[in-house]
């Protein structure tokens, strides 16, 4: 190794420090031998602990003399060894700083912290024992404080202890501050704290002093300074600037408390105010630009920019600072909403008359200067804001790109649609931009100019809060379908102004529904008498099944099963009504197959508390999770799921499809009751919103005629739908005419219910399909239960059997079809055809009688006409015809016949005379159906019909005449266009001629040739749309399988054909009209 210098040092240090640890150890052991046996320690921890100290030579510096006064100190001060043992042990654990430690100790003391009650300063003394002189120091410092003990031992003993190895550093800066008068302990505290910025804070203190910022005046900025420590000479620069330009402290506090508070900023805040006194705005006129500025120095050139331009504008002084500062709030966009503020200002809306348009602007900042401008053309168009304040409002709800609405509106003036000429389309188009865009699209072959009047008059319904969209797409419709058979002609053209004329007129005339009261429903008062009774036997031995003819049938005890789907299927439950008593038999029932039924009760929504509790538990069974689906199905007289199951006990699960038709029933009475709530009614024009999976049929059947919903149906009413709603796939409808009442049963979703019933009609929107509840009678269900009872049983045990002598089946696919002939569809297009044919001839009747009759005739009547139709054909056993085999076809006659009272008998009282008189009646009827001897004999004798009470022999007549045109309707599907006509004379010779007699009488053929198409039957006879039969030869389809074997099939394929308008005798030509009750 090498040596040097640095090396021989090295060496003679360690000699050094060798030959005095031999002395000192040779001191230690003199002072041991002197001092044995003078102090014996009765705590035997302290006299093990002190055996070590004096038996180890090394262990420390100082003379065992000295540490023994030590003890004897303690004792003299009162601190007894059994007593205070910790002191003691501190001593013997810090030999070294023994004497240290015990004047640390009587320091305490006389500042008035004594042992027993401030134990923690005197261990933390001894845990920072190497430091206790120069605490010892500054404690001294703290004996004038004005503040109690605790206060002055939590906030300097304890930070000063814990800072103890910068004690020596801060003892002079506490010295000055005893000397400087403080006495708040807060300073000293603080000092403390930023003892690293102590020798800047005290220059500080001094200074704010000398300057005369007295503490007791502005004790705040001092504490503030202090906080701010690493910026005080920094801080203390700026406020001797502000000091200087003559700010005061008392007047100006809060200017100086910003400056402290943000050092960062405080020379920006200093130049801010020497910017604001060079342009020329002093603080007695403008203090409130003072405070913006103090609160963001660094933007003060553009707050005073800011502040001449509003000042500019020439409003009153207290609204440009409200202005002011809503530029500041966003300064982001501070040059947008300058630029909007003017923009409305030279268009002429002064700041005193159209402020909400000034406030208008500071909502939206980022689009200030747009909206500016859109309302500049609002009142170029001539919407004035005190006329139309909410097209403004809805102009800044509705638009979502203003730029692009406004480059639109100036083409389309500076075009076809100028805004002296139409300013109903720019109204339009700010309530509805997208239905109005919707128009264009669809009359855009009609050119504006040419037409102004019927632009007008369609965008105007459009102009109103809660337009009716249904009337103003089918409007359009009637347009385009003009359009798609006329020329449209121009100005120049010969027989334009006709045209206007004809377009006009058509656009007037308008089909529509008479709303008004709607009568209850006979089957909706047999659904509650049903719902008695299982409530009255708890439920026992009543079942409810799913049969292969897809329908529910009911089981009660002692009676004949009942339909339920066919029921409900004419019920109407927007007006089921439950009380209370069958209310809670039938929560009693519930419980007792339903084990999670009270549960449900802990679910309500504040909305539903007033309701009982029996409908409370239904409505959260059926909200959420799973629980509706199974629910859903019976109503729409589908298979249960077992997966959506309901109950989950498996020997109740039989009573799984009881339990949801009960629990459905439940809720569409809780959603009557709700909507009946004391709410106040929407001023906003909602749209609900609904989605769903649809197949194109549900669809083509909506939208070709008013329908019902069939179960339960669930709208939002959040504005972008429920979040159910938002599956791929799913077609989008809105309601656009809710009730003023929207009871929320699930938050949610804003989840509003509405009940099986409710009478709809659907039209294609814009992107979604519009929906509109009717409350019309003449949309009212009819009751045909009974018949559709009759067409069930003519179905399972006539129509669907194979003929008995000659046999008729075809095969489609790998399903048999008996009779196809003369089976469902056939028998249901007779039953729909009676009410067709009553209505046809009410119009064009040429007997007065006969016209009155039809007119007249009531829903009872029809009711058994329509049996009747069921029954019509169920006695035949081959396709024989009268032509051919009179005598069996006679007997085929008599079958039906047979077959009619038979079902009669089974679901009438024939004890009540008019059951049995009317049974009679219809019998006769059903017997002679088709036969032309029926009225009278071709040599002009008494017919068939002989009865001799001439009332009596007249309205069977009108019965016969009624079923057999019903009959003779429907066949096209086996006669040719020759036979068709030739067939068609009964109706001929009892219809007065007339245009309009002709139309209808077309349509109602080629309705019923539609459905024939529909049900996929075999069709031999066609209609064109110049109304000339023609022969043709469609076979069965596919889809025949399901019309051959389903009624609830049959009527949903049937929906999807728009019937004709002579089908409802009190539709007019007209706009609504609400009927008085």
């Amino acid at each position: 190794m090498k040596s040097g210098p640095d090396t021989e040092m090295k060496r003679k240090r360690d000699e050094m420090d060798y030959s005095e640890d031999i002395n000192l150890m040779y001191k230690k052991k003199k002072a041991q031998d002197s001092a044995e046996n003078q102090i014996k320690f009765n705590n035997q921890s302290l006299e093990e602990k002190y055996q070590t100290v004096i038996k180890d030579p090394l262990y420390t510096k100082i003379s065992i003399e000295t540490l023994h006064e030590c003890f004897c100190l303690l004792e003299e001060a009162g601190w007894n060894e059994a007593e205070h043992s910790k002191l003691y042990m501190g001593l013997l654990n810090n030999p070294n700083y023994a004497k240290d430690l015990v004047d640390y100790f009587k320091q305490l003391k006389a500042c008035g912290y004594v042992f027993e009650e401030y134990e923690i300063y005197y261990c933390k003394g001894i845990k920072y024992a190497c430091y206790t002189k120069d605490l010892t120091e500054s404690f001294g410092c703290f004996e004038k404080i004005e503040a109690p003990l605790n206060t002055k031992g939590l906030f300097l003993l304890q930070p000063m202890i814990e800072k103890s190895k910068e004690a020596h550093h801060l003892f002079p800066y506490l010295k000055e501050l005893n000397e400087m008068g403080f006495t708040d302990e807060i300073i000293y505290s603080k000092l403390i704290e930023y003892s690293g910025y102590a020798k800047e804070l005290m220059e500080s203190l001094k200074y704010l002093k000398e300057k005369g910022f007295y503490y007791s005046e502005c004790k705040k900025m001092y504490i503030n300074l202090m906080h701010q420590a690493s910026f005080a000479r920094e801080l203390i620069e700026c406020i001797q600037n502000f000091k200087e330009m003559g700010y005061s402290y008392t007047q100006h506090q809060r200017y100086y408390d910003s400056l402290i508070d943000y050092p960062h900023q405080a020379r920006k805040l200093v130049q801010a105010f020497k910017d604001l006194k060079e342009a020329g705005f002093s603080y007695e006129s403008h203090s409130l630009l003072y405070d913006v500025i103090a609160a963001m120095p660094e933007k003060a050139k553009e707050c005073i920019g800011c502040y001449k331009e509003i000042e500019n504008f020439g409003f009153p002084l207290e609204k440009s600072k409200i202005l002011f500062l809503s530029v500041i709030n966003n300064s982001d966009y501070s040059l947008k909403l300058l630029k909007g503020f003017l923009l409305l200002k030279d268009s002429g809306f002064n700041l005193e008359e159209h402020e909400q348009l000034y406030w208008k602007l500071t909502n939206r900042p980022s689009m200030a200067d747009q909206i500016a401008e859109g309302f500049e053309l609002l009142k170029e168009i001539g919407f004035e804001y005190t006329e139309y304040p909410l097209l403004y409002q809805k102009f800044l709800d509705n638009i979502e790109n203003i730029e692009l609405f406004l480059i639109k509106c100036r083409s389309f003036n500076a075009g076809v649609f100028p805004y002296t000429q139409f300013k109903s389309f720019y109204h339009a188009s700010i309530l509805y931009p997208d239905f109005a865009q919707y128009i264009i699209n669809n009359l855009i072959i009609f050119n504006p100019k040419d037409h102004v009047s019927l632009f007008n008059d369609i965008f105007s319904l459009l102009t109103v809060l809660n337009p009716n969209r249904s009337l103003i797409i089918r409007k359009i419709k009637k347009l385009v379908q003009y359009a798609d058979t006329n020329v449209i002609l121009t100005p120049i053209d010969e027989g334009f102004i006709q045209q206007k004329k004809e377009l006009n007129a058509l656009l007037r005339e308008e089909f529509s529904f008479v709303e008004g009261p709607l009568k209850k429903a006979s089957a909706t008062y047999e659904i509650e008498r049903i719902l008695k009774q299982i409530a009255e036997c708890n439920g026992e031995g009543v079942r409810l099944d799913y049969t292969d003819w897809r329908c529910y049938v009911l089981t009660l005890p002692n009676q004949e099963t009942i339909n339920i789907s066919l029921l409900l299927r004419n019920a109407n439950l927007s007006q089921l009504e439950l009380n209370d008593s069958l209310l809670n038999s039938i929560d009693k029932m519930i419980k007792s197959i339903y084990s999670e039924w009270d549960e449900m009760l802990g679910r309500a929504e504040k909305t539903v508390q007033t309701l009982n509790d029996c409908l409370k538990k239904a409505l959260y069974t059926y909200i959420g999770n799973y629980r509706y689906k199974n629910i859903g199905l019976v109503f729409r007289a589908e298979a249960l799921d077992d997966k959506f199951s309901i109950i989950k006990v498996a020997e109740h699960k039989n009573k799984e499809a009881l339990l949801c038709f009960i629990l459905g029933c439940l809720i569409n009475d809780a959603t009557n009751k709700l909507n009946n709530l004391a709410i106040p009614p929407q001023v906003e024009d909602i749209l609900l919103d609904r989605a769903e999976f649809l197949t194109n049929e549900v669809l083509a059947g909506r939208l070709a005629n008013p329908w019902y919903f069939p179960a339960l149906t669930s709208f939002s009413a959040s504005k972008k739908g429920s979040v159910a709603f938002q599956k791929a796939g799913m077609v989008r409808t809105k309601l656009e005419n809710p009730p003023s009442v929207l009871p929320i049963v699930n938050k949610l979703e804003n989840e509003v219910l509405f009940s099986q019933g409710e009478q709809i009609i659907t039209t294609q929107g814009p992107g979604f399909y519009v929906a509109r509840i009717i409350n019309s009678p003449s949309l009212e269900k009819a009751n045909q239960y009974w018949s559709d009872q009759a067409l069930q049983w003519a179905l399972e045990h006539y129509l669907s059997k194979p003929y008995k002598e000659c046999p008729s089946t075809i095969k489609i696919g790998d399903k048999n079809i008996n009779r196809p002939n003369h089976n469902l569809p056939h028998v249901f297009r007779v039953k729909n055809a009676i009410e067709l044919v009553i209505h046809y001839f009410s119009r064009y009747a040429i007997e007065d009688d006969f016209k009155e009759f039809c007119q007249e005739c009531s829903l009872e009547e029809i009711e058994w006409l329509r049996v009747a139709a069921a029954f019509s054909v169920t006695g035949r056993e081959s396709e024989i015809n009268a032509g051919s085999d009179l005598e069996r076809y006679d007997r085929y006659r008599e079958s039906s016949a047979t077959h009619f009272i038979d079902f009669v008998n089974k679901t009438k009282n024939m004890q009540l005379p008019e059951v049995a008189h009317m049974a009679e009646r219809v019998k006769h009827v059903v017997r002679y159906m088709g036969n032309p001897s029926y009225e009278k004999q071709s040599d002009g004798a008494f017919g068939i019909n002989n009865h001799p009470d001439a009332s009596e022999r007249q309205r069977r007549n009108f019965y016969y005449r009624i079923l057999s045109v019903a009959h003779k309707l429907d066949l096209p599907r086996c006669y040719t266009a020759s036979q068709y006509e030739a067939s068609m004379k009964l109706c001929h010779d009892l219809s007065l001629v007339s245009d309009s007699q002709k139309n209808d009488y077309l349509e109602m053929i080629r309705y019923n040739i539609e459905l024939i198409k529909a049900h996929g039957g075999l069709l031999s006879c066609d209609l064109t749309m110049q109304g000339k039969f023609v022969d043709t030869h469609i076979p069965y389809q596919p889809i025949y399988v399901e019309s051959s074997t389903s009624l609830k099939r049959i009527y949903e394929i049937s929906q999807t054909i728009t019937k004709p308008e002579i089908m409802n005798p009190i539709s007019t030509r007209h706009d609504i009209v609400c009927l008085s009750p």
